[in-house]
Order: C-alpha cells, then structure tokens, then sequence
C-alpha cells in the first residue's frame, strides 16, 4: 500500500471516529499534525464518561477528575484542548503531566506512554486503586493494565482488561464494552460482560 493510500485510510479512519465520538460531545482537532494524537485524546475523553470510579476516589463531589500524562507527552497542547470545559459524571476534567509512577496516586485516569508501557511492573504498585491505565503497547492487557490503545490497519482501537479494571474497583459500561476491540478478563470467561 503506497504512502497516498495509507494517508488517505488514516485520514478516513479518523474522520469515522469523529463522526462516532461526536454523538457523545468530543471534538477532534483537525489541524494538528499528529491525528493519532488527538483520536487517543477523544479515547481518553471518552472512557471517562463511561467508566465509573468509587465515590471515595474523590475528595468531595467538586472534585476534578484527574487525566494524567506518565513518561514522555506526545499529546501536546491536544490534550488540553480536548479535556478544556468538560466535565464527566458532573465533574470537571483537568490534566497533569507525572514523571513516576508514584505520583499517579490522585489520578483517575494514567495514559501511560510507550517508554513506560514497556516496563510493566509498576503496575503492580498500582493494583487496587481506583485508577484507569491506559497503555498503547500490544502487551499492555497482559501485562496488567485497563485499557489498552493499539493501532489496527491503520485506526486506533481499544481493548479492555476486566480483570485490571475490577481490582480498581472501577465499573465500565456495557457500551464501552460493545465497542472495544478486544475484552479479556475473569468476567468473560464466566460468561459476563
């Protein structure tokens, strides 16, 4: 497939996912020069809205709910522009960028970037709280994280770790569910979700 062709299935691929995403409020940029960049940033916009968290992971019910960036930043300013006066659940969204994993505690949802993603065992550092990963490694399921962003024939799509996503104690929509690629976890197995 030539360079023309792949640019034009991309270009179509993200024009689709927008028009998908708009039914439930997000925007896509269509300016930017890194378009996976901002269909992961819609992603993450909307798996906040359909994934709920434990009223204790917040403070008080004027809690913002905290989208953090770990390792290297390739959103840019998309990230900001996509989560700007929105809210989820009735809460304002707000973004930071971390640099450990330690500091993911007072997250809500952790992108976790590829130079992080490829080492999984702080992972497990995390495992019990109410924190959406999301991850973009073709091992990110496996290796114990929520949510998993990959790209396929030149889209981006999603799995969904249930198992992952119970220890935090975290519920994801049906719908969610209906639209994610791939779902793995102890709840399929039985005959759930």
């Amino acid at each position: 497939m030539g360079p023309r062709n792949r640019a034009s299935r991309w270009c179509a691929g993200v024009l689709l996912l927008a028009l998908a995403l708009a039914q439930t409020g997000a925007v896509v940029a269509q300016s930017e020069p890194t378009p996976e960049y901002e269909v992961k940033a819609a992603y993450l916009l909307n798996f906040t809205r359909y994934v709920e968290w434990p009223q204790d992971a917040f403070e008080d019910d004027r809690s913002a709910l905290e989208v953090c960036i770990l390792g290297p930043d390739r959103f840019g300013e998309v990230i900001d522009r996509t989560m700007a006066s929105r809210t989820s659940h009735g809460r304002p969204l707000r973004v930071s960028r971390i640099d450990q994993p330690d500091q993911a505690l007072g997250c809500h949802v952790l992108f976790v970037g590829q130079k992080v993603d490829q080492r999984p065992e702080f992972l497990s550092g995390l495992r019990g709280q109410p924190i959406l990963t999301v991850g973009e490694s073709g091992r990110f399921l496996r290796n114990g994280g929520g949510v998993e962003l990959i790209i396929v024939d030149e889209t981006v799509q999603f799995g969904v770790n249930l198992d992952a996503t119970d220890q935090a104690g975290l519920t994801v929509s049906s719908r969610m569910l209906h639209l994610a690629r791939r779902v793995v976890g102890a709840a399929v197995a039985n005959g759930g979700n």
